[in-house]
């Protein structure tokens, strides 16, 4: 095999190169780490969907609502989580649903018991395990919330806590309608 500048085979100048770019990529998007203090929480931007068509999901035990496109389907999600919670629904395309299949939801809804009322930093301080993750404040539903993005994790990597009254909400968008899902989120009691 021949060689190119200073000695090096044509497969390590690809390497070198794919990990240059990859370098450059995460330095850009990366964005740095935040540990939300300080900072206003911020809103999803305004949605470019008519949303009217959607339909309504509604939890009243959890208290919990939003829409989704029609395109979907309500499924019940059976895979283990730690911390467990006491409430599982995703959304995924109906064309692809298969409640045993592997694929992970568009977009899900995970409740945990805060029968303490603890606050949510100190909930998520004591159940998640946050590593190589950014965090930052929002607003989901009108209520103030943290989004945690692991940087070391495959989709679903962004994962949205609100913690009101005796339950932690966990919103997962992953799917092409995840933000303008998240942004109808609305809490019923």
């Amino acid at each position: 095999m021949g060689t190119l500048h200073g000695g090096r085979r044509p497969e390590q100048m690809t390497a070198l190169a794919l990990l240059a770019f990859g370098l450059a990529f995460f330095v850009t998007c990366s964005g740095g780490a935040s540990d939300g203090e300080g900072t206003a929480p911020t809103s999803p931007v305004q949605s470019t969907q008519d949303l009217s068509t959607w339909l309504t999901y509604t939890s009243p035990q959890y208290g919990v609502t939003l829409r989704y496109p029609s395109i979907y389907k309500v499924v019940v999600l059976q895979e283990q989580l730690q911390p467990a919670p006491i409430f599982r629904v995703g959304m995924q395309p109906a064309s692809l649903t298969n409640p045993s299949g592997m694929e992970p939801p568009m977009f899900a809804i995970d409740v945990y018991d805060n029968a303490s009322h603890a606050s949510l930093d100190a909930w998520l301080a004591s159940r998640v395990s946050l590593g190589k993750a950014t965090r930052d404040a929002v607003q989901v539903g009108g209520e103030n919330g943290i989004r945690i993005a692991y940087q070391t994790l495959l989709a679903p990597n962004t994962f949205y806590y609100v913690a009101r009254g005796s339950f932690v909400y966990r919103f997962t968008p992953l799917g092409t309608y995840s933000d303008d899902m998240l942004k109808t989120v609305r809490f019923t009691s």
